[in-house]
């Protein structure tokens, strides 16, 4: 008690005042002090921190601590040593490296070239324990480097592991939030990163995001950053911290949180606002180019569907009204989620067009209902709220004109030719989380069948139109079977083969359609499948054998084709791989992996395919049986194998 006395009686500051522990001071662990333990809770410690922030503001004077303050400390130092055990501000028990670390950090000045490789080296040979013992020393000398180096990386990072083991509630014993804030907004995307990992301590749990909640300057930080941080990196990160904070602090069902966080985010007048501020057109006053602005808005869109999908009713319903009359005609009926959904000028910005489609087809899965008969993981639904929502206010209908609209007949062609493909991806992902959804909608699926056959083949010439691929797999194969027949074998395009790959095996009328259109079909899987400079087709071509290997209909028409069963029997010629490359030597073992595959799947079929496969097994038994037990190259590249029928012979790749 006497110790903490004449601290405050040096300091003229009360013990309860907090400073924040990265301003600790290096001769509290220097050798002047060599400090013997130091607990981060103790009341003394906060006091000593004070004395630090007050020497580090004048840095080109020379402090040194009166006797009074050395034997305060000592005492201090050996008070909490006895009651705590936790740090140890000496060198035992750090990494070989801390002596000269600490060496090279009290001598640094801004013509000092930051010894990297010595920081780097350091912050991987801490452990738990180690960390104990190195906070007290380095927290002081990393904070006084960090404005001096144009590096500031290494030191952020070393900062980021010491404090690894604080919890955000600890933290705010040792610092003020107006301490940490300056980290948020200084211009560094390194130190907005580090001070952006100190507040990721807070969505650890409930009771931490609770700490973080009472302090709305710093949740203010977070959303402005997630919005219109100029660094990827740093909006990513505040973005991730945002949504997390509303996961832990999530009420309800599959929710463990007490709502403050939503409470502070769309409670806060101010916090509120500053979505508005920060996305909306019609806000004059910010000095944003349109270019931040459209990022600003990219970045909301991003967050909104994970933000709804956790609470519907908060996102989706005004909160200031006051707030709100500003944006009037941005949906602002419907609060953020409303005016999220038309703050975007699409017919002035097609690359922002683009991305609403693609909120949209994000949007269509929040809040969904499963289909009657169906489980959770086939992610198969009746309906949706954001389906709901997005039929509601015509953004469902308008988006799948893009694509059923001929680009002939729509006003901007060239606009048109963009958003077709997003459209395309938007109808594909409807069609397969909402099948009965879409049978339902009658007048809907004929413009759609009617504008995939526009699409596919293509025109001659063009390569084909890979979203309208995507889609086709996505459709109901009775439904579109004119259109794959239509789908060209020859010459080999690998989007068409994995199209065909997807889809034939899927429905065995589809696939005798196709066969009888394309007879020469398994020749020319073995011929694409044999050629790895064109390691795509051969990818492409092996799949499908393998897809319709797992069917009985394919497996019958594989195993009574000769060529096919020589070809994949094969044992291929090795090739050898250069450590670190990929090239045709990765390609060769890729394509002999995949076509190993293949030929496991059709002896597990012949296997278990009863009496039927009588005669496949006793012609091809043995020597499939040998092909999948001797590995991907088997004994011998280019070998012989035996069957039961007598000797077959052939050549490798």
């Amino acid at each position: 008690m006497q110790a903490n006395r004449n601290l405050n009686k040096l300091t003229g500051l009360p013990p309860s005042t907090p400073s924040l522990v990265l301003l600790f001071d290096i001769a509290i662990a220097s050798s002047q002090l060599q400090l013997p333990h130091l607990h981060t809770n103790s009341p003394h410690l906060k006091v000593l921190f004070n004395i630090s922030k007050e020497r580090t503001s004048q840095p080109h004077q020379t402090h040194t601590l009166p006797n009074l303050a050395l034997s305060s400390l000592t005492a201090v130092a050996a008070s909490s040593s006895q009651k705590h055990g936790y740090f140890i501000a000496t060198m035992a028990g750090m990494p070989d490296t801390a002596k000269t670390l600490q060496a090279h950090l009290e001598g640094f000045t801004n013509a000092t070239d930051l010894d990297v490789k010595l920081v780097d080296t350091f912050r991987l040979q801490l452990n738990e324990e180690s960390r104990k013992a190195a906070l007290p020393i380095f927290l002081p000398l990393l904070t006084k480097t960090l404005p001096l180096t144009s590096s500031p990386q290494p030191l952020c990072a070393l900062l980021i592991s010491l404090l690894e083991p604080i919890r955000f509630s600890e933290l705010l014993t040792l610092t003020t939030p107006a301490e940490i804030l300056p980290t948020l907004t200084f211009p560094n995307a390194h130190i907005q990163l580090m001070g952006l990992r100190l507040l990721q301590k807070s969505t650890a749990s409930p009771s931490e995001a609770r700490s973080l909640a009472s302090h709305p300057e710093l949740v203010a930080a977070i959303v402005n950053l997630s919005l219109v941080a100029s660094n990827t990196d740093v909006a990513d990160l505040a973005a991730r911290t945002l949504l997390e904070l509303l996961s832990i602090d999530k009420v309800g069902p599959g929710g463990v949180g007490e709502g403050l966080i939503w409470r502070r985010v769309f409670g806060d007048k101010d916090i509120y606002q500053s979505f508005f501020d920060n996305c909306s057109w019609r806000n004059k006053s910010a000095s944003m180019s349109r270019a931040e602005k459209t990022l600003a808005q990219a970045r909301l869109l991003s967050m909104i569907p994970k933000m709804a999908s956790m609470n519907w009713d908060i996102v989706s319903r005004s909160h200031f009204p006051q707030v709100e009359a500003r944006f009037e005609g941005e949906g602002t009926l419907d609060g953020l989620l409303g005016f999220a959904t038309a703050m975007v000028e699409m017919e002035f910005d097609v690359l922002m067009y683009m991305t609403v489609i693609e909120f949209y087809s994000e949007f269509l899965l929040v809040g969904p209902t499963l289909e009657r008969g169906t489980s959770a993981g086939e992610k198969i639904y009746s309906t949706s709220k954001g389906l709901e929502y997005l039929m509601a206010n015509n953004r469902h209908q308008s988006t799948i004109a893009l694509y059923t609209t001929p680009p002939s007949e729509q006003s901007d062609q060239f606009t048109a030719s963009f958003l077709t493909s997003r459209s395309a991806s938007y109808i594909a992902n409807y069609a397969t989380h909402f099948p009965a959804h879409l049978r339902e909608s009658k007048d809907l699926l004929p413009k759609v069948l009617k504008a995939l056959s526009t699409y596919i083949p293509g025109p001659s010439g063009q390569g084909p139109h890979s979203r309208s691929l995507h889609l086709l797999t996505s459709l109901p194969p009775s439904q579109v079977l004119p259109i794959v027949v239509e789908i060209p074998l020859a010459p080999p395009h690998p989007d068409y083969l994995k199209t065909l790959a997807t889809i034939l095996p899927a429905d065995e009328k589809l696939y005798r359609e196709y066969l009888r259109k394309n007879p020469s079909f398994y020749k020319k899987l073995v011929e694409y499948a044999s050629v790895v400079a064109l390691k795509e087709n051969a990818q492409a071509s092996l799949r499908m054998m393998k897809g319709l290997a797992g069917t009985e209909f394919g497996l019958r028409e594989i195993v009574g084709n000769t060529s096919v069963m020589e070809f994949l029997v094969t044992v291929p010629q090795r090739v050898n791989i250069a450590a670190g490359r990929g090239g045709d030597e990765g390609s060769a073992f890729g394509i002999a992996v995949s076509r190993w595959e293949v030929v496991e799947v059709v002896a597990k079929g012949m296997a278990g395919g009863g009496t039927d496969f009588d005669n496949a097994r006793r012609v091809w038994g043995k020597v499939v049986n040998e092909r999948v037990q001797g590995g991907v190259y088997g004994a011998g590249a280019g070998g012989l194998f035996s069957s039961a029928g007598g000797q077959v012979a052939w050549e490798g790749m």
